[in-house]
């Protein structure tokens, strides 16, 4: 995505790392950011969107990648609570 044009914000749970990946798009001279949030955690959410618009000033295309530890029904109630 970061080829095609795209801005990356790269979001994972805390601890996680995505320094790495972020430096690989900067690389490329793209633009890229990492934060840290829970996805279960509606506040961290809104939050790391926040973070989105104030950077960039819109949000185009939201990936989640969810671990297999989150269950498909957790997943669907997640989506149904949220609306970004």
């Amino acid at each position: 995505m970061a080829e095609k044009g795209f801005k990356i914000e790269l979001l994972n749970r805390p601890g996680g790392e995505l320094e790495a990946a972020v430096a690989k798009v900067q690389a490329a001279g793209r633009e890229a950011i990492s934060i840290e949030a829970d996805i279960a955690v509606e506040e961290e959410v809104k939050q790391a969107v926040q973070t989105v618009m104030d950077q960039w000033g819109r949000l185009d295309v939201l990936v989640i990648l969810v671990s297999q530890t989150c269950n498909r029904a957790s997943q669907t109630a997640w989506w149904q609570h949220h609306h970004y």
